[in-house]
């Protein structure tokens, strides 16, 4: 696993690379797809950003000790994968009961087949535009203590009641640059302070307050 520089998170564990982009809204600008094809890293299958699992890394949360927030299949998408490959993942992730494990997904779809989650899984969906809250709908059925909405890059003004999340992730875009409008990210902002959903802004993210909560009293470990 790699320590890692993401605000939400402590650790990325890679498993398993690859997405097929089914209904990506940001296929063109994804940053694991650009990742893994620049850096042509972890294996020769890797460039062609096929789903494929990396076996040698599948047990790495199990050999960390202290307990950690861990961001599985950083650079794919665990439900993007085959029923028997994101079991084997899953697996791992039950063993090792004492990490908080968080997968970001843009196929909910296919999740509801494992439900229900281990207590120590944070369930996200990524919503990139109002195109996408049918995953908010697909959230609904997820079975886990912890249920969240990760918005980055924001495209659009999301009308949605939201007040059934557990916690909020809002960033940018990266490469090319690219902010939201003020008013999408104010209109989420004002439903979490209206329902006490804990909100986290990203680093690129360009907004006059910055804030670092977390569910359920968490935090990040210290680096």
């Amino acid at each position: 696993m790699n320590r890692t520089k993401i605000e939400s998170t402590d650790f990325t564990w890679t498993p398993a690379s690859g997405c097929k982009g089914k209904g990506c809204a940001v296929w063109t600008v994804c940053w694991a797809k650009r990742q893994v094809k620049r850096l042509g890293r972890f294996c020769p299958m890797c460039p062609t950003f096929e789903p494929h699992m990396h076996m040698d890394r599948l047990n790495e949360p199990l050999q960390v000790k202290k307990p950690a927030l861990i961001f599985p299949v950083s650079t794919g998408d665990l439900f993007g994968l085959e029923p028997s490959q994101t079991k084997m993942i899953l697996d791992v992730i039950q063993q090792a009961s004492w990490h908080t494990f968080q997968p970001l997904t843009k196929q909910p779809q296919n999740a509801k087949a494992f439900n229900p989650f281990p207590q120590n899984v944070w369930f996200g969906v990524s919503i990139n535009s109002q195109a996408d809250v049918w995953r908010l709908d697909e959230l609904k059925k997820i079975e886990a203590p912890v249920k969240f909405g990760y918005f980055e890059p924001l495209y659009s003004d999301i009308e949605y009641d939201l007040s059934f999340l557990d916690w909020i992730v809002i960033g940018a875009q990266t490469r090319p640059a690219r902010q939201p409008q003020p008013e999408w990210v104010q209109d989420i902002l004002d439903q979490a302070d209206q329902s006490r959903i804990p909100v986290l802004t990203k680093s690129n993210l360009t907004w006059p307050d910055k804030f670092q909560q977390f569910p359920m009293g968490h935090a990040r470990t210290a680096v």
